[in-house]
Order: C-alpha cells, then structure tokens, then sequence
C-alpha cells in the first residue's frame, strides 16, 4: 500500500546504514539479528517485527522481487505467471516495517483525498502542457519541419554506409569476397560517404537544434516519444496476447488430430508463430529517448534491414522513403486496373494412339503420323496411351509428364 513521507526522525535517532547489514546482524538481541537501531537504506528507517527471524539481506531481497514483479508494466503478465514468487516474496517482506517515528500507514480512509490530490495535480500539468502547446503552434514552420525529417533521414543512412564500410574494411562482411571486388565496394561506398556527409551537413546549418522544430500541432519531439512508447507498448502486448492465445488453440487442434498431414501441417504453423513470439518476448524496454519521434518503432528498428518478423526499416515518415511508399502505392493501384491475362488453355497432343490395338494397326498409324509430323515426339499418356506432341522449344516447354497407373 502506497506509504506518507515520514518526517524527519530526531537527532537521538542514531540508524545504520543498510549496507553495514554485518555489523548489525552479529547482535544476539533479535531473532533476526537485529541490534535494536532501526537500519537506513535509501533514505527510509527500517525495523523488524517482533520474533521474526527474517534478516535484514532477506527482506532486501524480497522487496527488490515485490517492486520487480509489481512495478512491471512492460511485461504486466508476470504478475499471474510470478504468483507463487510474489506470494512467497510477500510474506517475507511484511516481516520488517517503516521505523521513523511518528510514520504511520495509510488507510482506506486516506485513498479519495490521495486519489483527488493526484487527479488536481495531473490536471494542472496538463493544462500548462496545453497552454505551452498551443503557444507554439504559431511558431511551425512546415519547411524547417520538413527539412529536419529529410536530416533523420539522410543521417540514418550515414550510420549504415559507416557500418557497411566498416564491415568491407575488417571482412566481417562477406568474409570469403573476392579481393578486387572488395576494394571496388570500399571505393563506392567511401564515394556514398562524402555524398551523404556533405548532405548532413547542409541539412543540419538549415534546421539547427532538431529537439526544438514543432511540428503543426505544436508539439516536440520529445512529445512524440513519449507518445509512441506508449503506443510501441501496447503494440507489443497487444502481439504477445494474441499470439499466445493463438498458438495455444493450435496446439490443442495438433493435440487432438489423428491425421498426420493435418498435424504436421499445425506443428508447422506452431513454430511460425512461435518464432514471432519468441521476437515479441525478447523486446526490452527502450527508453523513452530511444524511440523513434515520427513513429510507434524504437530509432534503432530504422537502422537495420527489413525483417520477416518484425517491423524494422525506414521510418515511413521520412520523405525519400514517404515518397517511395507512394509510388509503390500508385503502381499497385494501376496494376490492379490492367485487364487479366486471358487463361492459356491446356497443351494438347497432336494425336493419341490408345492401348490394346493390334500391331499392325499401330504400326500404320504410326507411319501416318510419322509422314505428318516428322519432328514429333512420343510420350507415355495417361492409361498407357501413345501421344504424339510437337518437339520442346523455348516457347513450347515439354509438357508435365503423365502419372503412372
């Protein structure tokens, strides 16, 4: 339960530090230890209950595990998968209590004034964040916006140029390259870095201070970060839900199949999405300063190439890549106008001579076929049928051998 701030405790009040924990545990007047002076650690007075045998090291612990698990909003699953932790972790913890003096708990009765005082507090705050935002509004300036993106940009791809070059350079890039090859890479991408410098550059004297460029709404940069962590949050938790709840129902169907393709085909799909989860699972979380201020991605996802499993690549703001998107969008949009291609029908032999004929007659029929088509070719049909088809050629690929009966 959330705790007051205790006062001051008076000068007879002589606490030990609770990183001196062996000096004070040697005492033979407590169960646990304790010396009887209530022990300092981070600024608040601890002590004991009386008769408990759980040290001061021991309480630490728990209460590191409590906070840990409690206080965790980036995986908040934990609390229902940690319970018998957190249990085991409570127990313990509530055998030492605050020592200042004069310190007491809050009540029930105390959470409306707590609860009115942090709503008071929170409005406040978001009026003057409003009435700083909307004083700024007058100040955007939709080139200088414009320009610092195209300056992300272009300073994003300097990172990778650097890097790529730094790979050619110590040959953890494609280590068995041909040498001549490698130097020819070096050379263009020294080229592209002297560009891409020059251009950051430029870009840079014209925005000066990216952290002070408003956009229209007439919010920061850092306003936006905060904002897209929010949302980068609940992106994620939002993919483990339902990937967790998606591969334990397939997982119940592979369970319960009897057919085999059915169950090779599920365990398949299991470990798909097992891998997307697994990606999910391992995000940590970024702080607010390493999230992307144009989108809910963490700066560092636009580095990297584009993956199958996660959303990484250019940030969609950026103009270049903005403008790119477009026309890939105009080019899906007329591709979907352009009349389908009319079906092809199915290859046919030139001729067919059935099974189970007498010799004689297949042997004529043959010859006539053979005067008509010299260049023919004979196959194996379908019911052990002789087709004549016409020679393969680059527009005229062989056709798909027949099955067997």
């Amino acid at each position: 339960m959330t705790r007051q701030t205790p006062p001051s405790p008076p000068q007879q009040v002589r606490p030990r530090r609770g990183d001196d924990t062996a000096a004070h545990l040697a005492g033979p007047a407590h169960p646990s230890g304790w010396d009887g002076t209530p022990i300092d650690h981070d600024g608040l007075l601890w002590k004991p209950e009386p008769g408990t045998t759980v040290t001061f090291a021991q309480f630490l612990q728990a209460r590191a595990t409590v906070c840990e698990i409690v206080t965790d909003t980036w995986n908040p699953w934990q609390r229902a998968e940690r319970e018998d932790e957190l249990r085991a972790a409570n127990l313990v913890f509530e055998q030492w209590h605050r020592a200042e003096p004069g310190f007491r708990m809050w009540t029930a009765d105390d959470l409306p004034a707590l609860r009115e005082e942090t709503r008071t507090r929170l409005d406040q705050e978001h009026r003057r964040d409003e009435q700083n935002r909307l004083a700024r509004i007058p100040s955007y300036d939709p080139e200088r916006h414009q320009t610092r993106l195209a300056l992300l940009e272009q300073q994003s791809r300097l990172r990778s140029v650097i890097s790529h070059l730094d790979g050619l350079r110590d040959r953890s890039w494609t280590p068995l390259m041909d040498p001549a090859q490698r130097a020819d890479e070096i050379t263009r991408c020294q080229t592209r870095l002297a560009e891409l410098d020059e251009r950051v550059d430029q870009l840079a004297q014209t925005v000066g201070d990216p952290e002070t460029v408003i956009d229209s709404h007439g919010r920061l940069p850092s306003d936006h970060r905060e904002l897209n962590l929010d949302g980068f949050r609940h992106w994620r938790h939002q993919g483990i839900t339902r990937l967790r709840d998606l591969i334990t129902g397939l997982r119940i169907r592979h369970d319960a199949s009897t057919d085999r393709a059915q169950r090779s085909e599920l365990r398949g799909t299991i470990a798909y999405e097992q891998q997307e989860l697994t990606a999910l699972e391992a995000i940590s979380e970024p702080d607010v300063a390493d999230m992307c201020s144009e989108c809910e991605k963490p700066s560092s996802w636009h580095e990297g190439p584009y993956t199958l499993v996660l959303p990484t690549g250019p940030c969609h703001q950026w103009p270049e890549e903005a403008e790119h998107r477009r026309e890939t969008r105009e080019w899906l949009k007329e591709f979907r106008k352009r009349p389908a291609a009319p079906k092809q029908p199915k290859p046919q032999p030139i001729a067919v001579i059935p099974s189970g004929l007498p010799l004689d007659q297949i042997l004529t029929r043959l010859a006539e076929l053979h005067t008509a088509h010299p260049d023919a070719i004979v196959r194996r049909g379908n019911a052990n049928k002789w087709e004549l088809w016409p020679p393969a050629s680059p527009t005229n690929p062989p056709p798909p051998a027949a099955a067997s009966t």
